[in-house]
């Protein structure tokens, strides 16, 4: 991976001359594939589900998903896990992964291989994002982030064509057009991180399309809500859903396992649907209360950190998380006064405690009682109140800032939202609104990105989460404002501007700001990234009137660039990851 670090000329003073001339721009569609491929690579859980373009007709809200062999059953999706070997080349992916990983642990033969998990949320966190960013593995040895996410990101294309290969001998990967969601509250560097990672995983630019998870949650709404319409009507029953008519306004509530997603949208002519606010959340998902959970086993096991205990019995305690996963997303229903999860054998000959006492840990009372641990509702409820409470102050605050606009209806997407904690927490906060958890949440980002890939232009506009702009003399020249309506395709800011090239082309800083109100000098603003524009033929330093051209495409900001005296464009280019 070459970096793309390039050296920025200066602008002359009195530069910019902004434009109000914006035209519409060809966005990336599936140029005839016949299936779309969509992969959710999320922080605990990753998957894959594709459809044949005559199936996305007949069932647009369907798709064919992976079901993935787990120690409890199978599941809709696996681990975000990754095992290389000694010379860092693939090994396994997910439960797999896990598995093998388990075994070079007990036999003591791990040393030199590398085992990631969990590292989507790396991404996120780190703020200034490159493309030599490196994360550790489980032993701390550091790797090519991009390389971690590539890899695992080509095993999941890989198994997908494979699946599609089983029932279609005669496919080619060619005609696949693949769509990956990502968090819509990732920036732009994240957003071009996740872009990088996927050349890397052998897929082309004009191949696949970014995603926004909630936004493609909505599609999977819409279309399983049109559903229950239909097969009401058939029955004569009457309609009690959501109708997704134009001018209807709902939010969607994305709850994974290490953010959550908030995106207020409106539907609007043809069923298609605009963004109303710009995305909002945090990191808030499912990884919290497993995180407690395992706390809570190493205080009954009396492990404390005793991380050589863990290792040596990692297969059963990765056994234990997975059965921890499926009876956190019990329904209410099923739950009375405590839930009973199963303890291998390995990790139950250790635990040295008197059987069938009551255990006080630091997050309440648990008993071990033939080979299982007993944990008291009042226990497990507490293991989500951190998560629960950050969810519902930040949505209160949407709510009292005014950004749910006069939406009344919330859909709970994603795999934390079958929790009941969380859904009776947001009902209860909530109460004048209509809270809908669709059939499979877990699935809906999955699916509605694969009816996304057949109707990419479902999504009409967006809107800026930013101040964006130049600099001219110290001061910031603000070519879009923070909440402005951004529609897609469609240049939203265009301006002229003299330029000095260096050896290779001109280099333009592009500076950002989330602060409501406009900064005026470059001091109150981040450095987000460059345009670069390659010259042709240049020989020394050249000056030349430039007119840029800013649109977003799908997710991505893209650029166009002309030679004012020629009319000659400029192939161009946005670097967000100096």
């Amino acid at each position: 991976m070459d970096k793309m670090i390039h050296e920025i000329e200066k602008l002359k003073p009195n530069s910019v001359e902004k434009l109000e001339t914006p035209s519409k721009v060809s966005a990336p569609t599936r140029h005839g594939k016949q299936y779309v491929v969509a992969i959710d690579f999320g922080t605990t859980y990753s998957g894959y589900a594709y459809q044949h373009m005559s199936d996305h007709v007949r069932y647009p809200a369907g798709g064919y998903t992976q079901m993935w062999q787990g120690s409890n059953g199978l599941s809709e999706k696996t681990s975000t896990s990754l095992l290389l070997t000694k010379d860092g080349t693939f090994e396994a992916f997910g439960y797999e992964a896990e598995t093998r990983y388990s075994e070079l642990l007990e036999n003591n033969e791990e040393e030199g291989w590398k085992f990631f998990k969990h590292f989507k949320m790396k991404i996120f966190q780190e703020k200034d994002l490159n493309r030599d960013f490196k994360i550790e593995d489980d032993h701390g040895t550091p790797m090519p982030a991009g390389i971690v996410f590539g890899l695992s990101i080509e095993f999941l294309k890989q198994r997908a064509f494979k699946h599609i290969k089983e029932s279609d001998p005669n496919m080619m990967e060619e005609n696949i057009f693949y769509v990956i969601t990502i968090p819509a509250i990732w920036c732009e560097n994240s957003r071009q991180f996740m872009r990088d990672a996927i050349r890397i995983a052998g897929i082309d630019d004009d191949q696949a399309i970014l995603a926004k998870e909630p936004e493609v949650a909505a599609v999977y709404c819409k279309e399983i809500q049109l559903d229950v319409q239909q097969a009401n009507k058939r029955i004569g029953r009457q309609n009690h859903v959501f109708n997704f008519e134009q001018g209807s306004k709902f939010v969607v509530l994305d709850l994974g396992g290490g953010t959550t997603d908030i995106a207020v949208q409106e539907v609007i002519d043809d069923g298609r649907m605009k963004i109303l606010r710009s995305a909002s959340g945090g990191p808030w998902g499912g990884m919290t209360p497993d995180k407690e959970f395992e706390h809570i086993i190493r205080e009954v096991i009396g492990m404390g950190n005793n991380t050589k205990f863990l290792e040596r019995n990692m297969g059963g305690f990765y056994e234990l998380l997975q059965t921890w996963e499926f009876k956190k997303r019990v329904s209410s229903d099923e739950i009375t006064s405590s839930i009973n999860i199963s303890v291998p054998p390995e990790i139950m000959e250790n635990i040295s405690i008197p059987k069938e006492e009551e255990i006080v840990t630091s997050k309440g009372n648990v008993r071990v009682l033939r080979g299982k641990i007993k944990i008291y509702f009042e226990t497990l409820k507490s293991l989500f109140n951190e998560t629960v409470q950050n969810i519902v102050d930040h949505l209160k605050r949407m709510a009292e800032e005014g950004t749910f606009e006069d939406a009344n209806v919330m859909f709970m997407v994603g795999g934390f939202s079958s929790s009941r904690f969380i859904q009776e927490a947001v009902r209860d906060a909530f109460p004048d609104m209509t809270i809908i958890v669709p059939k499979n949440p877990v699935l809906a980002v999955l699916l509605g990105a694969v009816a996304h890939g057949f109707q990419p232009n479902t999504i009409d506009a967006r809107v800026s989460s930013s101040h964006y702009g130049i600099e001219e003399n110290g001061r910031f020249v603000q070519l879009i404002n923070k909440g402005q309506e951004i529609p897609i395709g469609v240049i939203v800011s265009t301006y002229k501007t003299r330029l000095v090239s260096g050896k290779d082309g001109f280099h333009l800083k592009i500076f950002a700001s989330e602060n409501n109100i406009p900064p005026r000098r470059i001091g109150q603003c981040r450095s987000i990234g460059e345009i670069f524009i390659r010259m042709y033929r240049a020989h020394g330093k050249i000056e030349k009137e430039i007119e840029i051209a800013i649109y977003f495409d799908l997710t991505e900001m893209k650029v166009q660039a002309t030679d004012v005296q020629t009319q000659r464009n400029f192939i161009t280019s946005c670097n967000f990851l100096n």
